[in-house]
């Protein structure tokens, strides 16, 4: 059944079996406290005839808690949908309600959050064992701090939100949207959170995410790749959207308040566990008008988090605002009520206001990689300090050298391509016109190596597909920086995206954008490309790769060595076939690609 089928399903249909069981339940049966079996009523019973009348008692025959299981779980297997799982349930309930059968609150709850509608669950729908209650509720569901998704799945949802809204709208998307098209349906369909949806057995968080879902998510995306950029390991994160099961009011509101007690939140018992406190700021609403903003800041700071294991990124719009928690706002109204209570009773608003100030204040951190950065960059400063002691007498002697700018460049440039020598001096070639815009654009106190490969792979990039007849062409030709021209994100002049999907590119994807050596993510789709150079395979960071609806005809098998890559969109080109070291199977269930796209060719 699909997502969008899943929310068109209304009743649950009866079979015989359950019809069976129903009636008997019902209009037959009582709960017998004595032996937790459910009995059959005698005739004077039903009737209420005589109510006190002993001997009609031992007419009652047993209908064993096995034979009503049996007949639950085998109507329970035919049900697909989480939502009619839910409603089976709830009608199981009421009967057991009907003939006196008390049930755990804790049941109750566990089985109409949806993940844990199981045989396991109606057994223990019927069971009196507080030890058997207490086992399938510690086995079904996911602790809070377990329910996270990966930093590649997020990039993996953010291609599917790009593919779903298009490059017009995507920039537009609020968390807010992409739970409502895309989270909530797999909830619906599968009873699940979004994070377990993905990560059945759970993942450990590293990172709790504090955000206001007024956010675009286009900046949910930037802003977290930005942070983690430096990390090696790359962290399981926490974001209550796909944390908590998302759906109607009451849904969320049972999951949030859960016993009253804020302590025992998903929030609290997920922050308590991370090892970073990520404040995730976004230019539509100042986080601290929104009060689990302010109650997770409080209790980052009551865990230790701030500021040592704190990390902030996103704009500063709101930076110097000045707010109160008693006018934050929550969606749900009782959320606020429960919070500014336990605010008042541990800190008073005025102590409250006062902290958030201060932290406002802070200078944080940006990303998780400036210990080692700090690090080298001190050793790299005492082995300077050291060899300067040594030479220093013989360099103020020495006249400082002049820099041939053009030599450098060709220097630095058929060093890393020897065999561009020829290509730089023939007057219109791409490369040509590409080392000429360097050269131009250069001076010698601006020589960095990595700042003119990067430079040369773009610029030929942009002569070898037409860039004169480009749609979106903005600063590539007036600045000399390159993490200023449209398409592209940068981190310390490092080049991590390159978007130019839809942007009319037509020709051959130089072999020179192997310079991108940090590219992560890479979009030339909905262009008129026709080749894929053998070079793109030394580009070993990137994670996605979009080349679809192009005119590509093949792609050479040098992409099976992009170790990173985890998608690879072909769909809607002319290809033939897909080298078998790419994909071995139409699904791609090799190691090296997760997803491969290559509908329509």
């Amino acid at each position: 059944m699909s997502i969008n089928a899943a929310a068109s399903c209304h009743k649950v249909n009866h079979n015989p079996e359950m019809e069976r069981i129903e009636k008997k339940l019902t209009t037959e049966h009582e709960y017998d406290a004595d032996t937790g079996d459910i009995v059959e009523r005698s005739a004077n019973k039903v009737q209420k005839n005589d109510k006190n009348d002993e001997s009609n008692i031992s007419s009652q025959t047993n209908l064993t808690k096995d034979e009503v299981c049996a007949g639950l779980i085998h109507q329970l297997e035919t049900i697909e949908n989480a939502k009619e799982k839910s409603e089976f349930v709830e009608r199981i309930m009421k009967i057991l309600n009907d003939v006196s059968r008390k049930i755990d609150k804790n049941v109750t709850d566990l089985l109409l959050r949806g993940p844990a509608i199981s045989s396991d669950g109606i057994r223990v729908l019927l069971s009196d064992d507080p030890e058997e209650i207490a086992e399938v509720i510690t086995r079904s569901a996911l602790k809070p701090h377990e329910s996270c998704i990966s930093y590649e799945q997020l990039l993996d949802l953010d291609k599917n939100v790009r593919g779903l809204y298009g490059r017009a709208h995507y920039e537009k998307a609020t968390m807010h949207d992409v739970v409502r098209r895309i989270v909530r349906p797999v909830c619906e369909e599968t009873g699940k959170s979004y994070a377990e949806y993905l990560n059945p057995d759970g993942l450990i968080i590293s990172a709790f995410i504090t955000h206001s879902w007024n956010e675009k998510f286009s900046e949910v995306v930037k802003y977290l790749t930005t942070v983690f950029q430096s990390s090696l390991k790359k962290p399981n994160i926490w974001i209550c959207a796909f944390a908590l099961l998302q759906g109607d009011y009451k849904k969320i509101k049972d999951q949030v308040q859960g016993d009253g007690n804020l302590e025992t939140s998903p929030f609290v018992l997920a922050l308590k566990e991370a090892d970073f406190f990520v404040v995730l700021r976004n230019s539509n609403t100042d986080l601290y008008t929104r009060i689990w903003c302010v109650c997770e800041l409080l209790f980052a700071m009551k865990f230790g988090l701030v500021p040592n294991r704190t990390l902030i990124t996103g704009p500063e719009t709101f930076a110097n605002t000045e707010t109160t928690c008693l006018e934050a706002e929550s969606s749900v109204v009782e959320d606020k009520v429960q919070i500014l209570e336990y605010l008042e009773l541990n800190y008073g608003a005025e102590d409250v206001d006062e902290k958030i100030r201060e932290f406002r204040k802070m200078k944080l951190r940006t990303t998780t990689g400036w210990q080692l950065k700090h690090l080298l960059l001190f050793l790299i400063g005492c082995i300077a300090i050291i060899a300067a002691a040594g030479v220093i007498s013989v360099m103020m002697l020495q006249p400082t050298p002049s820099i041939d700018v053009d030599k450098e460049i060709e220097r630095i440039i058929t060093t890393e391509f020897p065999n561009l020598e020829e290509s730089l001096s023939e007057e219109d070639s791409p490369q040509y016109n590409a080392f000429d815009l360097l050269v131009r654009n250069s001076d010698a106190e601006d020589l960095g190596v990595r700042k003119i490969l990067q430079q040369f792979g773009l610029y030929s990039m942009y002569f070898k597909t037409g860039g004169s007849d480009w749609t979106q062409k903005r600063n590539w030709l007036e600045s000399n920086y390159h993490c200023d021209w449209y398409g592209i994100n940068c981190t310390d002049g490092e080049v991590l995206v390159l978007d130019l999907g839809n942007n009319n590119l037509a020709g051959e994807i130089p072999g020179e954008i192997r310079t991108l050596t940090s590219l992560l993510h890479l979009n030339l789709g909905k262009n008129m490309l026709t080749n894929v150079p053998s070079d793109i395979g030394a580009m070993t960071s990137i994670i996605t790769l979009d080349l679809s609806k192009n005119d590509l005809t093949s792609v050479p098998s040098n992409v099976g060595a992009m170790t990173s890559l985890i998608t690879l969109d072909l769909s809607e080109n002319d290809l033939i076939s897909v080298p078998s070291n790419v994909a071995k199977t139409e699904r791609c269930n090799t190691k090296k690609v997760k997803y491969l796209i290559k509908t329509s060719n």
